[in-house]
């Protein structure tokens, strides 16, 4: 098959169909508030985006590990699964104040 410089030799894109996701390579959370009091029962609620290379979501459902350091605070849950890109993620302020990191891993 000859092609000239340009013809794009792959089959158009469906609108319906988006190119598949490729790995991981980008990730951004947000905490809502940003900051809590260190009352043991404050609530911050974590979206965590991931995606690929070129800005696609990841692929439905991937599993997100999440891990917490610093001062004591607690998740909800250590694992959550991604939609449409997303995952979400409780996090409950410790008793004692300080900084918390919330680091999120994904296989890929």
């Amino acid at each position: 098959m000859l092609v000239s410089p340009h013809q794009d030799p792959r089959p158009p894109l469906n609108p319906s169909q988006p190119a598949p996701a490729g790995p991981p390579a980008r990730v951004a959370l947000l905490a809502a508030p940003a900051s809590l009091p260190a009352d043991g029962t404050s609530q911050a609620a974590v979206v965590i985006w991931l995606a690929d290379a070129a800005g696609r979501p990841v692929a439905e459902g991937s599993r997100v590990r999440l891990a917490l350091s610093g001062a004591p605070a607690e998740l909800a849950r250590t694992e959550v699964e991604t939609h449409e890109g997303l995952a979400l993620a409780w996090l409950r302020a410790g008793s004692q104040p300080g900084r918390v990191t919330l680091t999120a891993k994904i296989d890929g």
